[in-house]
């Protein structure tokens, strides 16, 4: 029955042969002929590329400096990894008495003739 009214139709069988068709869209037709701002630039897309490497760059050399100075910082601010030196006790003139016999103190280096 669908093929009687289709015959009978002229314009239904336009239709039914337009859909059979497959429809060609500007897009399917200048596929291999893009226009110029379609295509991407190779020149603009190397030059992006470029600043986008110089940006990464400087981004990691700021952090890089900012690792640098925070060791420096940490290293050098004031906390020492080692204890103070211990200062020698003054000795008691028995305890010098027993260090000269031992060879433990020199009195003429002490006074600096030596």
């Amino acid at each position: 029955m669908e093929e009687e009214n289709l015959k009978s139709d002229g314009k239904s069988e336009e239709k039914e042969t337009a859909q059979d068709q497959p429809k060609e869209t500007v897009e399917d037709s200048d596929l291999g002929n893009a226009p110029e701002e379609k295509k991407p630039n190779m020149i603009e897309e190397a030059k992006k590329a470029a600043e986008d490497l110089r940006n990464a760059t400087a981004a990691q050399k700021a952090e890089n400096d900012r690792r640098e100075r925070l060791a420096a910082e940490s290293e050098f601010g004031g906390q020492a990894k080692m204890s103070a030196p211990v200062k020698p006790k003054k000795l008691t003139d028995r305890e010098y008495a027993q260090a000269l016999d031992r060879g433990e103190v020199n009195p003429l280096k002490e006074d600096k003739f030596v």
